[in-house]
């Protein structure tokens, strides 16, 4: 596997337009971000999510930037941070926060008012005014 993985990246590298012609190739950064998009890994380490794909985060991290100018890190806290905010319409803000992983109640907040520029109590309550 390790052969292969190595392979894949000498060919990904240097002929990105042969793979990407083969629709039956299944590249580790759609998988990732396939794997995000469902919901799995929102609360997980990054370095848990490289593990169970086999690859090194610098590696994986370095991939998934390329295939779609983002990082791992940053696509899995976009993802996370609009499913709170969806959540937050229908639950409490203490709920949501427990539910997407966050620390605690503050960290939540925090995170939100600076991805959203509002707190979430207050996007609560302007969505449900």
């Amino acid at each position: 596997p390790k052969f292969l993985q190595i392979l894949e990246e000498l060919i990904y590298d240097n002929f990105p337009n042969v793979l990407e012609q083969n629709q039956s190739v299944n590249f580790v950064e759609k998988q990732v971000k396939s794997y995000i998009d469902a919901g799995q890994g929102l609360t997980a380490k990054l370095e848990d999510i490289a593990k169970q794909f086999n690859y090194s985060l610098y590696h994986l991290e370095r991939r998934f930037k390329k295939r779609y100018g983002t990082g791992v890190a940053a696509y899995r806290n976009e993802v996370r941070m609009q499913r709170a905010k969806e959540m937050l319409k229908k639950s409490a803000v203490s709920e949501v926060s427990q539910q997407m992983g966050f620390s605690s109640i503050y960290v939540f907040s925090r995170a939100f008012k600076t991805h959203f520029g509002i707190a979430p109590t207050a996007f609560k309550k302007d969505f449900t005014s």
